[in-house]
């Protein structure tokens, strides 16, 4: 990690944020989870998958980063990505 506390704290919320995220999307279509929803509906299922893969990305791009396996950029561009997978879904809210 470094020495910039703002930027690590960031990088730390952006951490547990993805994360949430990926477990509540992938809950939602586990049947052994106790928010299992079912199954998307055909005309998401592809946005839905993407989406739980972009924040899964992102969990792990921040552990990694806290690991010293990742730069602090990586975690930022996997986060980027997340929050373009959520802005797809302006259309359906």
């Amino acid at each position: 990690m470094g020495d910039a506390p703002d930027c690590e704290a960031y990088l730390i919320a952006m951490g547990y944020t993805a994360e949430t995220a990926a477990v509540a999307i992938g809950g939602a279509i586990n049947p052994d989870s106790d928010t299992y929803l079912g199954d998307p509906p055909a005309e998401i299922a592809d946005l839905y998958e993407s989406t739980f893969e972009a924040a899964d990305a992102a969990s792990v791009a921040v552990s990694d980063w806290e690991n010293e396996a990742a730069t602090p950029m990586d975690a930022t561009r996997a986060w980027d990505d997340l929050l373009t997978k959520f802005a797809e879904w302006e259309p359906y809210l």
